[in-house]
C-alpha cells in the first residue's frame, strides 16, 4: 500500500479535526484521538498566521504494507511566504543520513531508524520530520509541498531496502486575514414627545475581512425587560438591522462576525453581560447600548428684546429663565435653566436651546420668563411642534411684527413665589422704576445672571450697570403686561400701578423704593419719572442688591 506522504502544523491549534479514519471531521487535539487517522490543525483555519507566527510542521505518512525504515525528502516552500528555522527527524527516525542540504525555497534531508538498533520503523501512519518556519510579509496563500527535482527526490524505503514510492500532498499557509466589524455607537436619547418611545435609526452594522471568502454577521438584540427584537434574519452577509421604535430604559445589540477559513471572530455572540471588554472602547465587544429616558427634548428658540449689550470676549450673556409647562388639566410644570445668549452664530440676544423635561403628560403650552429682567411671554405648541422627536417653542421676534420675543424692564418677577407679593408683578409699571431708581448706578460684578443669582437686578440690558440704557427698557415698554395665552382666560390680569403712595410701600417692605419719590410728594408717580428725565436723582441711593433670589428648580 502506498503511503501518502504530507505535513501538519501543531503548535497553532485552533479546531483541528481529525483527516482520515472513522473519526474524521471530529474535533481533536491530538493524533491519539483519530484512530485510523491523524490530527490536523489545518482544519478549520489552523493554517493562519499572522506575519511573525511560528509554524511548526510534522511530515506524517499514511499506512503502509511494511516497516518504513526511512527516506528522502525534497520540501520546497515560498521563501517570500515563510523562512526556514530548523529541521529534525522524530524518533524513530533517529538518524540524519545526509543533509538537509537548503536551497533557495527548498531543503533536502535523507532520514532513517539506527541500523544498528534491530529496531525497524513503524508500519506507517506517524510523524517522520519536524520543521520550524517563520511566517514572513504579507503575502496571499502559499505552500509546502514534497517533490521531485533529480538528483534530489521524495521517497521512503521498507526495512529490506526497497524504495516505496509516495503520493505527496501540499499543504496552504495562509495570511491571517484582517476582519473589521462595524457597528453603531451607543445612543442616549429622550421618548418623542408626548409618547413613551422614542426612534432611532443607525448605519447597518458591517463587516470585512480580507479573506477571499469574505464573512458573515450574527446580531441579536433585547431590551432590559428579556423582550428579544427581530434582527431581519439571524445571520446575513454584510450586516443587519437599522434601527426602529424602542421603548424607555436600555436596549442592548450585539453582533459577532465569523470569518470561517482561517475561524476567526470578531465581536460577540452573546449578551452585553456576556462580552468581554474590548481593549480599544473599553466597552463590551461588538455592542451598543440605546438608553431611552423618560424626558422629552424640548427644543426653544429664545430672544431678549433689544438692545443687548455684551461685555465679554465671546459676546455671551447667561441668564437663568424660568420655564412652565401646561396640559390643560394637572398642575404646570416649571423649571429653571441657565441659558447662554448671543455667540458666534446667532443674533445678539438669541440663542437656540434643547432642554430634557419629564415626559409625564401631552404639553399644551408654555412659558418664558427671565424672572430679574424681564415679562412673561407663552407659546401654544402646534401640531407641527413636535417634529424629530423633539417639541418645538419659539420665544423670538418683535411683537409688532408678530414675534414672541421676551420683553425687558420688568424687574420684579424675581418675587413671583411670594404669595404675599404685590399682585401686578405681571406689568413693567411704577414698582418697576422704583426698583431701578434704588438700584441707578449700581456696578454689577459680573454681567451674567445664571439661576441663584439674588435680586433685585436692574441690569436689563447685559452691560454690568443699571443706568440710563436700563431706563430706557422701562420707559418705553411702560404698562405692558405679560402676554396671558396658556393659563386660560380665567387668568387674572392686574392692571399696571401707575400711582402708590410712600407709606403704602413702607407697609408692604417696599421702603427702598421711596428714594424714587424725585419730588418729594409722598407719592410714587410719573411725575416722578418726568423728574427723573428732567435730570433729578435721588439724594441718596440704596445701591444694595438684597431680596431673595431666583429660586432654582434644580
Amino acid at each position: 500500500m502506498t503511503p501518502d506522504l504530507d505535513y501538519i502544523v501543531i503548535n497553532s491549534v485552533k479546531n483541528p479535526a481529525c483527516e482520515g479514519g472513522a473519526n474524521s471531521g471530529f474535533f481533536c487535539e491530538d493524533d491519539s484521538d483519530c484512530p485510523g487517522g491523524f490530527c490536523d490543525p489545518f482544519a478549520h483555519g489552523g493554517n493562519c498566521f499572522d506575519a511573525g507566527d511560528k509554524i511548526t510542521t510534522r511530515v506524517h505518512i499514511g499506512s503502509a504494507g511494511a516497516p518504513i525504515n526511512g527516506g528522502e525528502f525534497l520540501l520546497q516552500y515560498d521563501p517570500s511566504c515563510v523562512t526556514l528555522n530548523s529541521i529534525a527527524p522524530v524518533a524513530p527516525y533517529t538518524t540524519v543520513i545526509y543533509g538537509p542540504v537548503y536551497g533557495s525555497g527548498s531543503v533536502f534531508i535523507a532520514i532513517g531508524v539506527n541500523p544498528f538498533g534491530g529496531v525497524d520503523g513503524p508500519l506507517g501512519n506517524a510523524d517522520v520530520l519536524a520543521l520550524s518556519f517563520t511566517k514572513t510579509g504579507e503575502c496571499d496563500e502559499c505552500e509546502l509541498c514534497f517533490g521531485d527535482n533529480n538528483p534530489q527526490h521524495t521517497y521512503l524505503v521498507d526495512n529490506e531496502g526497497q524504495r516505496v514510492n509516495v503520493a505527496p500532498n501540499c499543504k496552504g499557509i495562509r495570511e491571517l486575514p484582517t476582519l473589521t466589524l462595524d457597528i453603531p455607537g451607543s445612543i442616549t436619547t429622550n421618548v418623542d414627545c408626548d409618547k413613551p418611545t422614542a426612534v432611532e435609526s443607525w448605519d447597518t452594522p458591517t463587516v470585512s475581512s480580507s479573506c477571499p471568502g469574505g464573512a458573515t454577521i450574527t446580531c441579536r438584540g433585547a431590551h432590559e425587560s428579556g423582550a428579544q427584537y427581530p434582527t431581519n434574519g439571524t445571520q446575513v452577509q454584510g450586516g443587519v438591522m437599522t434601527g426602529g421604535v424602542f421603548p424607555r430604559g436600555n436596549s442592548s445589540f450585539c453582533c459577532v462576525a465569523t470569518e470561517n477559513a482561517c475561524d476567526q471572530q470578531a465581536g460577540c455572540g452573546g449578551t452585553v453581560n456576556d462580552c468581554p471588554v474590548d481593549d480599544v472602547t473599553g466597552k463590551p465587544a461588538g455592542c451598543w447600548t440605546v438608553t431611552v429616558n423618560d424626558e422629552t427634548s424640548l427644543d426653544i428658540n429664545i430672544q431678549l428684546s433689544p438692545p443687548i449689550t455684551h461685555n465679554d470676549a465671546n459676546g455671551e450673556l447667561t441668564r437663568c429663565i424660568k420655564f412652565t409647562l401646561f396640559d390643560g388639566i394637572g398642575d404646570p410644570l416649571f423649571f429653571y435653566e441657565d441659558v447662554t445668549f448671543g455667540g458666534l452664530y446667532n443674533f445678539a440676544g438669541k440663542v437656540d436651546g434643547k432642554v430634557k423635561i419629564p415626559s409625564a403628560g401631552k404639553w399644551d403650552c408654555i412659558t418664558a420668563q427671565d424672572q430679574l429682567h424681564t415679562l412673561r411671554n407663552c407659546y401654544t405648541f402646534l401640531p407641527a411642534d413636535c417634529a424629530g422627536g423633539k417639541l418645538f417653542a419659539d420665544f423670538s421676534g418683535s411683537p409688532v411684527l408678530g414675534g414672541n420675543w421676551l420683553i425687558g424692564g420688568n424687574l420684579d418677577g424675581w418675587k413671583k413665589f411670594d404669595p404675599s407679593a404685590n399682585p401686578s408683578l405681571d406689568n413693567i409699571d411704577i414698582l418697576d422704576f422704583g426698583t431701578f431708581v434704588g438700584q441707578m448706578g449700581t456696578v454689577y460684578a459680573d454681567n451674567d445672571t445664571p439661576c441663584g443669582t439674588q435680586g433685585p437686578n436692574a441690569d436689563i440690558n447685559g452691560d454690568g450697570v443699571a443706568d440710563a440704557a436700563d431706563y430706557a427698557f422701562i420707559t418705553s415698554n411702560f404698562l405692558v403686561n405679560s402676554k396671558l395665552c396658556c393659563e386660560g382666560p380665567q387668568a387674572s390680569e392686574e392692571a399696571g400701578i401707575t400711582e402708590i403712595s410712600v407709606a403704602d410701600l413702607q407697609a408692604q417692605g417696599l421702603g427702598d423704593l421711596a428714594a424714587a419719590d424725585l419730588n418729594g410728594d409722598g407719592m410714587l408717580n410719573m411725575a416722578d419719572m418726568d423728574a427723573f428725565t428732567q435730570g433729578a436723582r435721588p439724594t441718596k441711593t440704596n445701591n444694595g442688591r438684597g431680596g431673595k433670589g431666583v429660586r432654582s428648580g434644580r
